[in-house]
This record gives C-alpha cells, structure tokens and sequence, in this order.
C-alpha cells in the first residue's frame, strides 16, 4: 500500500512547483462628495507562490474619471497595493 500513495506524492510535489493563480482584490475610496464611496476591482495573477509580501504584488491602473479621481483627459490613475 505504502508504494502505491507515493505516485500521489510524487504528483503532488510536481503541481506545488507550477503556476498557480492567486486572486487579488483592491479596494479604495472614490472621489464622489459629501461621501466617497467604495471602490474595488479583482483580478488574478500567475505566480510561483505568494508568501503574503504585498510588495510582489502590481501596481494596477484603473480610469480614474468615472471614480471622480482624475479629469478626463488625464484619467489613468494607478491602485499600489498595501497592507
């Protein structure tokens, strides 16, 4: 029997060592007055690992017009991961 659940750790070890897909979610507040509301967008990442350091993480960009965060005209804003 021992023999038999080696393959199975042997195939476990392989997949722990490929890509895996990590989901990440930013969440901000908005520009909008008297209240900003919340913000958030998700998105999935390929990575080896990730042992919890944001700092590996993007930066990610979002159109900051439609959160009232930018002017139309220059409205490429950038969400910076932290904890």
């Amino acid at each position: 029997m021992a023999n038999e659940s080696q393959p199975e750790s042997i195939n476990h070890q392989t997949r722990i060592n490929e890509m895996t897909n990590f989901k990440f979610e930013y969440i901000w507040l908005d520009g909008w007055t008297p209240e900003p509301n919340l913000r958030s967008k998700t998105k999935i990442i390929k990575m080896d690992f990730f042992d919890g350091d944001i700092s590996t993480v993007p930066m990610w960009s979002y159109d900051g017009s439609s959160t009232k965060q930018a002017e139309g005209s220059k409205s490429d804003c950038l969400l910076k991961p932290v904890n």
